[in-house]
């Protein structure tokens, strides 16, 4: 904080507020709006990234791994411990194992996948941190991202 002056926000909340703007690209693309960002325990930002597969041609690129994947680009380094990351929707199992095999230290999502999806966490994986200070954002962007999809 400088002083005099006010922050409005925390770094979390920053971290969770670029991470929606993410998935809110993605949308504006066509993606699923989703978003992920990978910071350090300083708080710096590392890489941020939005869904990506239908632009892409490529059925891996989710959030999270291209926001691995730059990450570990930036850095020169697959093992990406010590770094946490947020995502804007609970990953997928393979984006979970992912995270696991990156050793990322902690991954923290602001919107739940829903019991339906039946997903079931590997053990490798970093744990997860449910967030629901974003909750309801996120969850009415795909809603309504879904909704003008069909």
């Amino acid at each position: 904080m400088v002083e005099g002056c006010v922050d409005f926000l925390s770094s979390h909340e920053a971290h969770n507020l670029m991470t929606l703007v993410q998935a809110t690209d993605a949308a504006a693309r066509g993606e699923v709006p989703v978003g992920a960002l990978i910071y350090a325990a300083q708080g710096w930002v590392v890489s941020m990234a939005g869904n990506g597969p239908i632009g892409a041609h490529d059925p891996m690129a989710h959030a999270e791994i291209v926001a691995m994947r730059c990450a570990a680009r930036r850095l020169s380094n697959y093992r990406l411990s010590g770094l946490c990351m947020v995502v804007s929707l609970e990953p997928c199992p393979v984006c979970q194992q992912a995270t696991g095999l990156a050793r990322l230290q902690s991954v923290r999502y602001l919107t739940a996948q829903g019991a339906e999806n039946g997903f079931v966490r590997p053990d490798i994986t970093p744990p997860l941190q449910e967030d629901r200070a974003f909750m309801t954002a996120g969850e009415m962007m795909l809603k309504i991202f879904f909704e003008f999809r069909r």
